[in-house]
């Protein structure tokens, strides 16, 4: 899970990435990500709310931090 901010807004994004070799030989990093707050709206959750606890949660901490558990239960 990442936290990207668009605009002036904390976004929240699951994200995979995956090392390759091209046809070329070349060492590539392909990265998809899925922007989750449509999903976490259209199931009722306030998806800006919970971005910016998480967002929080992760400066207070230094950058990086484990899902607080009341987090955790809105993404179920």
């Amino acid at each position: 899970i990442s936290i990207l901010t668009v605009g002036d807004e904390p976004r929240i994004y699951c994200c995979e990435s995956l090392n390759v070799v091209d046809p070329a030989g070349n060492n590539r990093v392909l990265c998809a990500g899925i922007d989750l707050n449509p999903a976490i709206n259209a199931q009722g959750g306030d998806a800006l709310a919970i971005a910016q606890e998480l967002k929080m949660s992760c400066v207070q901490k230094g950058g990086t931090t484990a899902i607080p558990a009341p987090i955790k239960r809105d993404l179920r």
